[in-house]
């Protein structure tokens, strides 16, 4: 009896053996070929040490059914103490990435089809703007069916509280890897060793600082705030069509937004209503434009409410940008063009891209607005005085509830507009550090977040 029973014990050890061999085995060969399950950056330790957390977390049954590693608590997100801990704290956040787990999914799943819409909202530190475009979100016809993906540059407990507290729609939280609240003494932050802003080439020559021999247009060196745009810009789009496994196949129209914008309840009915007029009206077209820059038009809810208008895509032309993989893909095949100018807002190198290399885009735009612009106050480059939020939020409110038999139309009638070309001026600058071209190269190439991957951005301007 006790033989037996020791046979059986060696065969049921061996089979449990084999087992988890398997696993480790499929993990490795999943590393090695898939790259979303890579660190992207070509090195076979990361994918190995990868594979070995997967079947720990396997082993002790830590796997959730939606995510392939242990999700991160809302407890961890919200009591972060980046002041005495800051790798421990971005390497918190980063895991919101690996794990892209997607929130009130089990309340709402996703079918994704070819008219289905991503929303896609670059987060910095602007709360009350967030604050007032979420409650915007809750009418959207369609939302329930839509991913909205926050994609955060900051920190900060009470924007991630803000963001967790959605319970009207799916929502995934990704954070950009580069972001300078982490790299405050390095590149892409800005170096004890950089060159200041206005320090001039031949002091910056004297002293010795690193990118001395990279001044811009303008005789100016890079600032890591305002450069941080741009390449934030750029990453969440690759990151979600690259690398967000649950849209790896997605075919339908991811609608880009910054956190401070203001949404009509019919936005996405017109993006499905756009879907159908584009194969016939402009195939050709890359885009849709859904809002104005900053002007609020209310006659058009009246006299133009099914109207949309076919155009050339330049700076200015309106917010709200939406598009299907499509333009990524030609989009990356310029990405020499946009990373390159030196010009560190993102839409002034899109237009130089566009000019260059597309050779003109061409983009649907409805005559009246469905995104509008709550910080037109206060942003970046502006502070108005006696400008007021809570006044401009009442008037978008004000002209949708006038309006709002309006909205949904039907169907839309298209014509084309002779927008003006204009000369291609040159950039605003900001953009001439060889380190800043390389790092936004990668992100189109998909040659990111790898634990070596700053070291090399950081050699070609010693080399």
């Amino acid at each position: 009896m006790r033989a037996s029973s020791l046979v059986t014990s060696r065969r049921f050890c061996h089979r449990v053996f084999c087992f988890v061999l398997g696993v480790f085995v499929g993990l490795q060969m999943y590393a090695a070929l898939w790259p979303w399950g890579s660190n992207g950056d070509g090195t076979g330790e990361s994918r190995t040490l990868n594979a070995l957390k997967l079947l720990k977390d396997l082993t002790v049954g830590k796997l959730s059914s939606s995510t392939l590693v242990p999700v991160v608590s809302d407890i961890e997100l919200l009591n972060m103490n980046i002041s005495t801990n800051k790798h421990t704290a971005r390497k918190t956040l980063l895991r919101l990435n690996s794990e892209q787990h997607i929130r009130n999914i089990e309340k709402f799943p996703l079918d994704f089809h070819n008219n289905s819409v991503v929303i896609l909202i670059q987060v910095h530190k602007r709360l009350e703007d967030l604050q007032i475009m979420i409650e915007s979100m809750k009418s959207v016809r369609y939302i329930n069916q839509t991913l909205v993906i926050f994609s955060h540059d900051y920190y900060s407990p009470e924007t991630f509280q803000l963001v967790l507290s959605i319970e009207f729609c799916p929502v995934l939280q990704l954070f950009y890897p580069y972001a300078i609240q982490f790299y405050d003494k390095q590149f892409p932050g800005d170096s004890p060793s950089d060159c200041p802003r206005d320090i001039g080439k031949e002091m910056a020559m004297v002293r010795g600082c690193v990118n001395a021999k990279f001044p811009d247009t303008y005789g100016h060196y890079r600032e890591g705030r305002f450069a941080q745009i741009k390449h934030h810009w750029v990453w969440k789009q690759h990151y979600i069509l690259d690398r967000v496994r649950i849209l790896k196949d997605f075919t339908g129209v991811v609608l880009r937004l910054d956190d401070d914008y203001y949404l009509a309840e019919d936005v996405i009915h017109v993006i499905r209503l756009l879907n159908d007029e584009t194969p016939v009206a402009c195939p050709s077209c890359l885009m849709y434009i859904l809002g104005e820059h900053e002007e609020l038009k209310p006659n058009s809810y009246v006299s133009e409410t099914g109207d949309v208008v076919i155009s050339n895509w330049f700076t200015g032309i309106g917010r709200g940008m939406a598009f299907r993989r499509n333009f990524w893909k030609e989009f990356k095949s310029c990405a020499k063009f946009f990373c390159k100018f030196d010009d560190y807002n993102w839409d002034w190198a899109l237009e130089y891209s566009t000019s260059n290399c597309f050779k003109g885009m061409k983009i649907l735009k409805p005559k009246a607005g469905r995104v509008f612009h709550i910080g037109t106050c206060h942003g970046f480059h502006r502070n108005i005085k006696g400008c007021d939020r809570d006044r401009v939020k009442s008037n978008i409110q004000n002209v949708l509830t006038t309006y709002q038999k309006n909205l949904f139309p039907l169907k839309f009638k298209v014509s084309t507009n002779r927008a003006r070309t204009r000369p291609m001026r040159q950039g605003f600058g900001g953009w001439s550090d060889p380190r800043d071209h390389e790092l936004c190269l990668r992100f189109f190439e998909n040659k990111t977040d790898g634990v070596n991957m700053l070291n090399r951005v950081n050699k070609v301007i010693t080399t």
